[in-house]
């Protein structure tokens, strides 16, 4: 009885972790209480820790991108105090992986995490000034974009063309977020009852997935919601129902693109946003000179290192960023490590691997936040996946 109170107790802590994780601010206080999870991991999972050969070359190859830029960094750039905390982070992340044990995300998160965020929205998007005051201060906006600011949406009102990033600002990384808990939601799906309420969720969800105007959030909602309906639904028809949702999508895409929603223009994202990042990665080859760089990277992406050897542009990109930092070296081995994750999902765990698409348009290891909110999620879903394959396994020992 004790060990299921004590359960009971330790997975309400995990979904409180996972929500201050989602939406603390982002201060020296977030760095400082994901730096503590993180170690509180590490300790709680010390003695389940396997090395193999891929997290061994990782730590090898960060320590080496480490040691290169400490022996040639004469000009005084490349080296910082918050590169090194990153650099330990995704080390620490990546060979404790899972680093948490199996626990249940309740429906009550799963809904506060979709409404906060989604309310922060539109908070913005109807200028309902005491809560958009709230989150003003409690969430401030520290960057130089000025259409992600309170002035420039407060000006913008009802405006289709604006993005609405909420609580986050930047709309890229409220997308982001929207598909890890869309990944979560349908996960659960089946645990949440036969009530319409999380219809609505789903449907509310979306809504804030347009709000964004984010092209890779909306791509990553269709397709998951499609493939999710595909998989689990057994009517004879569920392939004309779905050619049917893919018609009907399409129609829907190329009419709102007609009137300037920004968030469906997707062949303008493939070759204005995608391609720009290819083009600045370009660039940026083309400019180096030193192939120890090349292979191992600049191991500082701060913005003011970056903008040392890049003027012309930024690496806004998973790929952009490990080539730049870490070099091709590391590039290889996340990429090889992310297949490895992603293989060992099944059924509707394979939600998760959707989520991988941000590699693709944005960043996730390479986003402090982002990246200890993901491996979070991947950690408890991996090895509630493992639990349920042992038990079932377990039960037809028996029978």
């Amino acid at each position: 009885m004790k060990s299921e109170a004590r359960k009971k107790f330790i997975d309400i802590v995990v979904n409180v972790t996972l929500l201050v994780l989602l939406f603390l601010p982002q201060s020296n206080i977030q760095y400082v209480f994901f730096v503590g999870v993180m170690a509180m991991c590490v300790w709680s999972n010390w003695r389940n820790v396997h090395i193999d050969w891929l997290k061994a070359s990782i730590v090898l190859s960060l320590l080496v991108t480490f040691l290169v830029n400490a022996s040639t960094n004469a000009d005084g750039y490349g080296m910082s105090t918050k590169s090194v905390i990153r650099c330990v982070m995704i080390m620490l992340m990546l060979v404790f992986f899972p680093f948490l044990k199996a626990h249940k995300i309740y429906p009550a998160t799963i809904y506060i995490a979709i409404i906060y965020l989604l309310f922060s929205q539109l908070c913005y998007f109807f200028h309902l000034t005491p809560f958009w005051m709230y989150y003003d201060t409690m969430y401030p906006y520290n960057g130089e974009i000025y259409s992600y600011t309170s002035a420039y949406l407060s000006k913008q009102y009802l405006n289709f063309m604006v993005r609405f990033g909420g609580l986050y600002h930047n709309p890229n990384q409220c997308a982001r977020a929207y598909t890890f808990l869309l990944a979560i939601l349908l996960i659960e799906w089946p645990n949440l009852g036969k009530g319409v309420w999380k219809k609505v969720l789903l449907a509310l969800l979306f809504f804030g997935v347009l709000l964004t105007g984010s092209r890779t959030g909306l791509l990553a909602f269709l397709v998951m919601t499609a493939f999710y309906y595909y998989k689990n639904n057994d009517s004879a028809n569920k392939v004309r129902n779905v050619a049917i949702m893919a018609v009907v999508g399409l129609v829907l895409l190329y009419v709102y693109s007609n009137i300037e929603i920004r968030s469906v223009k997707l062949s303008e994202g493939v070759d204005n946003s995608f391609g720009s990042k290819v083009g600045f990665l370009m660039d940026y080859l083309s400019e180096e000179t030193s192939w120890l760089y090349v292979l191992f990277g600049h191991f500082n992406m701060d913005p003011g290192n970056v903008a040392h050897y890049i003027p012309f542009g930024t690496m806004d990109s998973e790929w952009g960023f490990a080539v730049f930092g870490y070099g091709f070296v590391f590039l290889a081995l996340m990429l090889l490590y992310y297949f490895f994750i992603m293989r060992q999902f099944n059924g509707n765990y394979v939600m998760l691997n959707f989520c991988f698409i941000w590699a693709i348009s944005g960043t996730i290891l390479f986003s402090f936040s982002a990246s200890m909110v993901f491996l979070f999620i991947l950690s408890i879903y991996l090895n509630n996946m493992r639990a349920e394959q042992s038990r079932l396994l377990k039960e037809t020992k028996e029978i």
